[in-house]
């Protein structure tokens, strides 16, 4: 990179320098020097204007405020590429990923646009498919209907004319349509079904998808007639509805498709919890089993719009239930994490370090406190909360670290504590410490600890601020990425979540602990070809670590190898806490399984490490919730894991511990 800066400096003239500097920018950017790399992209524009690279430097340093997870500002810049370049090639790319952004935030009116823009330049028939799905979802159904009224004149071919009919036809059909509007909609949905007997065997999987979605259209008038009904004045009427739509759902499944089919289970669970008001012991346990069998099928629990009915609906009626309907629930999720205590040895040598070294946690716990005494350093208490969370005493290490930053007032500490699940009553005065220290003195790992203290007062927008700092200062800060993840997955963004992921994998050359981050994160998306790719370079591993190998049980058990996944976790943890991670996998294992047997034999070392460990109450109170139905002891343990540092909205979706009367009238959902 050096030979690349200095080349335009002794020959200012040569044709070659601004490919020099355009070399060193890359070089940087692949080193997650992002700051670097932008001095010398800004240097080549400024110095070079003519050059033909000027277009690839800005949509580098575009690129650069991608990594950063500058979404906003990436994608203005890549708009205005786009624009600036149109006859450029890089045009195209531009607008493209300006799309892929705004999407991923959910800015449809301008991912529309954008998509718009770059179909129009690479004259895909996907492409504009995919402009007319973003101009419908921001609402400007006029642009919708004139992409798809052009494919269903025949342009792209019977595949596109079905796809187009389909969406035209969920426009159409709208509550408050008119009839003609709705009669348009079946009219559009018998059209593709004289199309699919036609030609099924040659028509693409997304053709016999729409195909398949005009059966579940099919139902929309019984719903909202079932949904708007008095049943006061008209139960009978109610019931022979009931009777018409049971049969419509039998229709869906028999296409088999399970998008659909979720769909339609859980517009059958609302209407079954309100008629539960006139046949309780009938349509009360109807419900329930509608609303988890939709869960089930829905793909994704970030962003498949079954499942709020669904949860919603067992939130109600059976709340112990959502967790072992959805297996990534009971996955682990450690808040407990001893890499997360960081500790700033000094330059001299220091007896404790030599036992730190060698990982002799028990010895470092009973050397540090006499340490302590000949000078109370912080990272003498660092060391000691590390050795404790290393042998599974968590309530004792943050009591430590609690105690460094109250004699010492010790930013170092009260960040580890914060980024190691701490939310308790001195949380304002250990996040004073580290604001004041924060002005003097810039470290990303206090800022990301106030981006933990902010999500757990549900603070998200804070949070994320503090985060995105975090890896702006610090572009190989692997713990930001996975938290920022976390959050885009709180507010269903789960497009921004794999995007974190992959953009911190890339700028901490594949860190292990991000590659699992970003293999549980498949998993839930049920990305099963990415998936498998990922847990293969992880069995390449020589010597995988304990969370490596948990994940790789999780992943051989969504595959239905419940026999190998078994086998990875059949291994002796070295320390106490290792041993407590496979007791939780084990545990969570056994719930997904269905194991009964083995989750009662596994109770009691669960109980023994959950006065330490948040993930283990969450557990025992799903345990006692969904299987013993004891609601008194379950409340004990969820709270339990809230002190501990249990965070996030699945969770409180999952920790209603109180019976709930059905609703006399389900929120409609719409289309």
């Amino acid at each position: 990179m050096a030979q690349y800066e200095r080349f335009p400096i002794n020959f200012p003239r040569s044709s070659e320098a601004p490919l020099a500097l355009f070399k060193a920018g890359v070089l940087y950017r692949q080193l997650a020097q992002i700051s670097s790399s932008n001095r010398i992209l800004e240097r080549l524009i400024k110095d070079y204007p003519q050059s033909p690279y000027v277009a690839r430097s800005e949509l580098l340093m575009a690129a650069n405020d991608q990594s950063l997870l500058r979404f906003d500002q990436a994608a203005e810049k890549f708009e205005i590429i786009g624009k600036k370049y149109s006859k450029d090639p890089i045009s195209a790319q531009s607008f493209l990923n300006a799309s892929v952004l705004r999407a991923g935030m959910h800015q449809y009116d301008k991912a529309a646009v954008d998509q718009d823009a770059y179909a129009r330049r690479v004259s895909d028939d996907e492409e504009w498919i995919r402009a007319a799905h973003y101009y419908q979802l921001s609402g400007n159904e006029k642009e919708a209907l004139k992409i798809y009224k052009r494919y269903i004149s025949g342009t792209g071919g019977r595949d596109f004319v079905i796809r187009a009919l389909f969406e035209r036809a969920q426009l159409l059909f709208k509550p408050k349509a008119t009839l003609n509007a709705k009669e348009q909609a079946l009219t559009d949905c018998r059209a593709i079904q004289v199309i699919q007997k036609k030609y099924s065997h040659s028509l693409s999987a997304q053709a016999n998808h729409a195909s398949a979605g005009c059966t579940y259209l099919a139902t929309w008038k019984t719903r909202d007639e079932l949904l708007s009904i008095d049943l006061s004045k008209d139960s009978q009427t109610a019931l022979e509805l009931w009777e018409l739509i049971s049969k419509l759902y039998v229709q869906i499944q028999a296409t088999s498709d399970n998008d659909w089919m979720a769909l339609a289970l859980a517009d059958g669970g609302a209407i079954a919890e309100k008629l539960s008001t006139i046949n309780p012991s009938l349509f009360k346990s109807l419900a329930i089993t509608y609303y988890k069998k939709s869960l089930e099928l829905a793909v994704d629990i970030y962003s498949n719009e079954a499942i709020d009915q669904a949860v919603q609906g067992l939130i109600r009626l059976s709340p112990g239930s959502i967790a072992l309907v959805r297996p990534e629930l009971l996955r682990t999720n450690p808040v407990e994490d001893p890499g997360d205590i960081i500790i700033p040895w000094p330059s001299e040598s220091v007896p404790l370090k030599l036992a730190f070294d060698r990982k002799e946690w028990s010895e470092v716990s009973n050397q540090a406190p006499k340490a302590i005494l000949g000078g109370p350093h912080n990272y003498l208490y660092l060391a000691w909360a590390h050795g404790l969370g290393q042998i599974g005493d968590w309530v004792e290490s943050r009591r430590v670290m609690a105690d460094c930053a109250d004699k010492l007032s010790d930013p170092q500490c009260a960040s580890s504590l914060f980024l190691t699940g701490y939310q308790g009553a001195q949380s304002q005065k250990y996040r004073e410490i580290i604001e004041k220290a924060i002005k003097s003195e810039n470290r990303p790992l206090w800022k990301l600890s106030l981006a933990q203290v902010s999500i757990r007062e549900k603070q998200l927008k804070n949070a994320l601020t503090f985060a995105q700092q975090a890896v702006g200062d610090d572009p190989q800060n692997g713990r930001a990425y996975s938290f920022i993840s976390r959050l885009f997955l709180e507010v269903r963004r789960p497009e921004l979540a794999k995007l974190t992921l992959a953009e911190g994998l890339r700028n901490t050359d594949s860190d292990n602990e991000l590659q699992i981050s970003m293999g549980y994160l498949l998993l839930n998306l049920r990305l099963m070809d990415e998936l498998q790719s990922l847990m293969d370079e992880i069995k390449t591993q020589e010597i995988p670590t304990i969370r490596a190998r948990i994940f790789l049980a999780d992943g051989l058990l969504v595959e239905g190898k419940n026999q190998e996944s078994n086998e990875m976790l059949s291994f002796e943890g070295g320390t106490d806490g290792d041993k407590a991670m496979l007791t939780m996998a084990k545990f969570s294992n056994s719930l997904i399984q269905n194991d009964g047997g083995k989750s009662s034999d596994l109770i009691v070392a669960l109980q023994k490490i959950s006065p330490h460990f948040a993930q283990a109450n969450y557990l025992l109170g799903i345990y006692s919730q969904s299987i013993q139905k004891d609601f008194n002891t379950a409340k004990k343990y969820f709270v339990k894991a809230k002190d501990l540092g249990q965070w996030g909205k699945w969770f409180e979706m999952t920790i209603q511990t109180e019976d709930r009367k059905p609703s006399a009238q389900p929120t409609e959902k719409g289309k």
